[in-house]
């Protein structure tokens, strides 16, 4: 009795890039979620929270979309406070010339 060799068409298909999918996954939350919470804590403190926590969200937005669209809507809103701080400043610049 012969044992029929299998076909390379009858093999499963690898499993790596699945297991590669969710450790890239997992290092992206862990690393994205790591540098939200920096930031949070950083916020009532003197320096760049709200910036690192944009940088967070913007990691996370890599993996995860809910992510990306906060992290857009936030860098949306930080664009409209610096060119209204831009618009203040040369009101104030333009005061001082006179």
């Amino acid at each position: 009795m012969a044992i029929a060799a299998r076909r390379s068409d009858d093999a499963p298909a690898p499993r790596r890039p699945l297991v590669r999918h969710h450790a890239r996954r997992v290092s992206v939350a862990m690393a994205g979620g790591s540098t939200v919470a920096v930031g949070v804590l950083l916020i009532p403190l003197p320096g760049p929270g709200t910036l690192i926590v944009l940088a967070g969200l913007s990691i996370l937005g890599r993996e995860f979309p809910m992510a990306r669209r906060v992290a857009d809507k936030g860098k949306g809103w930080a664009g409209a406070a610096i060119d209204g701080a831009r618009r203040g400043a040369g009101r104030l610049g333009d005061r001082l010339r006179r």
